[in-house]
């Protein structure tokens, strides 16, 4: 049951960033669709636990702070994700974004299967990351502006990795992950709203109908792969470090595959290589226990 709700969490993922692409398409605003995205997670979130959303009820968990430092990453990276998606492509994105599992590899793994083969995992996966922040016939200024939008997705997923780990290991009980899961997106809804609020008063910025549906549309799929995803960690048999492994280049597989089918984006021989090694790495680290 675990890896059946790890792989629909995976699935869903992969959907957000082609849905990025299509938001590029149709010339949809892409920040005012990520704050509607987030007001739709939050609200099936709520809806699913019963639960109506309260600030002092919220302040009283003990995971309130987790939510919290999630949220301001929620809205970070998820703009950051959608500008490199279609700025730079989705394989790239992925593979920057995605290759974090590392940072909860690092902090399992003395606990978790043979920390050996984790550790030559975690190698290979970086040996990824700066793989792909290069493209050949690129000019150099070009391959240094995406060396560090890379470098930053690469690092913020890790953080937001590392605190998705330790909330769902020390801070959750299992019958409050769809509370944490609206609160979070709740509260990134909040923040995301504040900024919108500012512009359109400011007239930086224009909320259309089609951004409306687009948030919509992005925020039932943001929601399941959350909520899956901590459902799944919660699942005795499947290994912190594990989990994380196969989810993240799981994601990155299934992107860029959906990418090149439906956008057909170009797998170069650099791509490619990339791939292979992110794909040694979710093996060299799904397998570690059982050596």
């Amino acid at each position: 049951m675990a890896w059946t709700v790890l792989i629909v969490s995976i699935l869903f993922s992969a959907i957000l960033t082609i849905i990025f692409k299509y938001f590029q398409k149709y010339k949809v605003n892409t920040p005012v669709a990520i704050v509607f995205n987030y007001v739709v997670a939050g609200g099936l979130a709520f809806i699913f636990s019963q639960h109506l959303p309260s600030i002092f009820k919220f302040m009283e968990f003990e995971w309130f702070w987790a939510s919290v430092g999630l949220a301001l990453l929620f809205v970070t990276l998820f703009n950051l994700l959608a500008f490199t998606s279609q700025k730079i492509g989705i394989a790239q994105a992925q593979i920057a974004s995605k290759t974090t599992f590392i940072f909860p590899a690092i902090i399992w793994f003395s606990s978790e299967g043979n920390a050996l083969m984790k550790v030559m995992g975690i190698a290979v996966a970086i040996i990824a990351v700066f793989i792909t922040a290069r493209e050949k016939n690129k000019p150099a200024s070009q391959n240094h502006s995406n060396f560090i939008l890379i470098v930053t997705l690469f690092i913020g997923g890790g953080l937001l990795d590392v605190l998705l780990s330790y909330a769902e290991k020390v801070l959750i009980p299992d019958n409050e992950l769809s509370l944490f899961s609206g609160y979070s997106f709740a509260l990134a809804g909040l923040l995301g709203a504040i900024q919108l609020i500012y512009k359109l008063i400011t007239k930086k910025i224009e909320v259309k109908k089609k951004d409306i549906i687009a948030g919509v549309t992005l925020g039932i799929p943001n929601y399941f792969s959350i909520f899956l995803f901590l459902t799944a960690l919660s699942y005795a048999e499947l290994e912190t470090s594990v989990a994380f492994t196969v989810a993240n280049m799981g994601i990155i597989i299934t992107a860029t595959l959906l990418g090149a089918l439906l956008f057909k984006e170009h797998l170069s021989r650099r791509k490619l290589i990339s791939l292979a090694l992110a794909l040694i790495a979710i093996l060299l680290v799904s397998f570690s226990e059982n050596f």
